[in-house]
């Protein structure tokens, strides 16, 4: 062991003691081993020179921190702004032992899917039976069933989407929501005709698949929009040149009246209904409309007569090209039909004209009972008025349109077009204006 030599004693080894000593701390050439000299305080300490367990507990400050740091923390301090804290929608707070508070004592909590013989507390939310959110007004236990007076409906801010692969009928819980119909084969959307949804319902329909989809009405209401429909009481819009009133002409499923035209010799023989210069605005119809017409003809020539569908433009003075569209001839007293046809930009006036080709001077055409709907279909009977069966007048009986009377929805398009969904991908939006009145808008065809 090294020690410093001691006085009087050490005699002829002192020398070497001392050496041993000094060498503990000192070098050969006399500088200092493992001693911190000034010049090295000076020169700081080197990158990395100071480690993770060389630092105190508590020994770095937020002062000491660089100033992006600090604002870092900041933000993460004030994230969550002390309102919403253990409160009610907001965001639940932790109990001494580290669990998330209960209900009571954070004003409500979300609870799943309503139960029945459950208890819950104020301000508890849940999934009603019919998909709504709904939140307890007061601390209860509920029955067997739901009732809704012990829960206010909220507004969850979710859109949910119900996935189908077939027809569907829509029910009221789908109010704010996606339908999304996903197949490779023709599909439609149907309203129903008990038709609960609350006004300003909306419906989102998306067409997943390749196959199209068509919004209809379980019981779609109709309106026969033609104002002299069986001339019942005058020929006001009939064309009358050669016609006459006449019950000759009657055919029974039109009343007692109908129009007979006469011909002055072998050539076209028409009868028309039109309602001049004023025609499509009178009868609610315009560009882009789809529009079905039927009535009956019965002629004395033997090649049998036509419907036919005009569309004029000019003030009624020009027939536009393309746009005249027929039923088959067809002898004897026979309903003709015309359907879906597109009303065409430009169009004033439409006329409805019975025709047949005379092969002599008082050969006839005998026209009755006209219908004319907005839509791609006639009723299942053909033709209708007000003195149908579930049919009224709305204005003066046989002068005026009438509607069936079912309990049922009316679909139309705001834009003018169908009820098709053009495109795999798209989608259309259905909103309850009143009651089976849904006006459809979107990517449709």
């Amino acid at each position: 062991m090294t020690r410093l030599p001691q006085p009087g004693s050490d005699e002829g080894k002192w020398g070497n003691i001392l050496n041993d000593f000094l060498a503990v701390e000192h070098n050969s050439d006399g500088t200092l081993k493992n001693v911190a000299r000034p010049s090295d305080i000076a020169a700081g300490i080197p990158n990395g020179g100071v480690t993770t367990a060389k630092l105190a507990d508590g020994a770095v400050t937020n002062a000491k921190l660089d100033a992006a740091t600090q604002q870092s923390l900041t933000k993460a301090d004030n994230a969550l702004p002390a309102s919403q804290k253990d409160a009610n929608n907001g965001v639940a707070g932790l109990d001494a032992n580290g669990l998330i508070k209960k209900a009571e004592d954070r004003g409500g909590a979300y609870m799943g899917n309503w139960a029945a013989n459950t208890s819950y507390k104020a301000n508890d939310t849940v999934v009603a039976p019919d998909g709504s959110i709904q939140s307890a007004k007061a601390d209860f236990t509920s029955g067997s069933s739901y009732s809704a007076a012990d829960w206010n409906p909220q507004d969850s801010g979710i859109v949910v989407a119900n996935y189908k692969t077939g027809d569907y009928t829509l029910q009221p819980s789908d109010a704010g929501s996606i339908i999304e119909i996903d197949s490779s084969a023709s599909q439609q959307v149907i309203i129903p005709a008990s038709d609960s949804f609350a006004v300003g319902s909306v419906v989102e329909v998306f067409r997943m698949g390749t196959g199209a989809v068509t919004i209809a009405a379980a019981v779609p209401q109709l309106v026969n929009l033609c104002l002299n429909p069986s001339l019942e009481v005058d020929t006001s819009n009939w064309g009358t040149t050669n016609a006459v009133r006449s019950t000759s002409a009657s055919m029974a499923p039109g009343g007692s009246y109908g129009l007979r035209k006469t011909a002055i010799a072998g050539g076209t023989l028409q009868t028309f209904y039109s309602s001049g210069v004023t025609s499509l605005s009178q009868l609610g119809l315009a560009a882009g409309d789809a529009l079905s017409v039927g009535t009956y003809l019965n002629t004395s020539v033997a090649g049998g007569a036509q419907l036919q569908v005009q569309f004029w433009n000019g003030s009624n003075t020009t027939l536009m090209s393309g746009q005249t569209f027929v039923s088959s001839l067809a002898t004897g007293i026979t309903f003709h039909r015309v359907l879906n046809v597109i009303v065409p930009a430009g169009a004033d006036t439409v006329r409805i004209i019975g025709s047949t080709t005379a092969t002599t001077a008082g050969d006839t055409l005998d026209q009755d009972g006209l219908i004319i709907v907005k839509g791609a279909t006639l009723p299942a009977t053909g033709y209708a008025d007000g003195d149908t069966t579930g049919w009224s007048w709305q204005g003066t009986p046989g002068a005026s349109r009438s509607t069936n009377n079912l309990t049922g929805t009316l679909v139309r398009n705001q834009v003018g077009r169908g009820t098709t969904i053009a495109a795999q991908y798209g989608s259309a939006v259905l909103r309850k204006r009143a009651t089976r009145d849904w006006v459809l808008d979107g990517g449709i065809a």
